[in-house]
């Protein structure tokens, strides 16, 4: 009977060393994915926003709507969008490439350092990769030209 128990022995070690391996495996790849993970955000964040940045300095970006998205201006037609600072306001100029000058209306409804503008009236907002946005849903682009 010890004989049986002797040679279950080196099994059952070699069992345990490899679960041990397999956990430390575990553990290892957990951990470098929290690592990955916090150094990914922590770069997101200080990774400045082009766009923002641009609106808040006063300088124009060009709007093209995707087609189907369901906006009121129509997908051939650009915008180009200004901010200025009105007291504590932010206000667009707007104007559209099929009509020659700038749109009269000023909207001061949105806050370009808080990643929104608005068009028409209508608020959006925008990510640091341009895409802009109504609610959830990506209805244009934002370019510099």
């Amino acid at each position: 009977m010890d004989a049986v128990v002797q040679d279950r022995d080196p099994q059952q070690r070699s069992r345990r060393r490899r679960r041990a391996r397999v956990a430390g495996a575990i553990l290892l790849v957990a951990a470098v994915s929290i690592v990955l993970g916090a150094a990914g955000r922590l770069y997101q964040s200080r990774t400045a926003n082009f766009w923002q940045s641009r609106l808040v300095r006063g300088e124009s970006v060009v709007v093209r709507f995707i087609c189907g998205a369901g906006v009121a201006v129509d997908c051939n037609i650009s915008v180009k969008v200004t901010y200025q600072k009105q007291d504590s306001k932010w206000c667009e100029n707007l104007e559209r490439s099929d009509q020659s000058e700038a749109d009269k209306t000023h909207w001061c409804n949105a806050n370009p350092e808080l990643r929104t503008i608005s068009l028409f009236g209508v608020p959006y907002s925008f990510d640091r990769f341009g895409a802009l946005k109504n609610e959830t849903r990506q209805v244009g682009q934002l370019f510099e030209r």
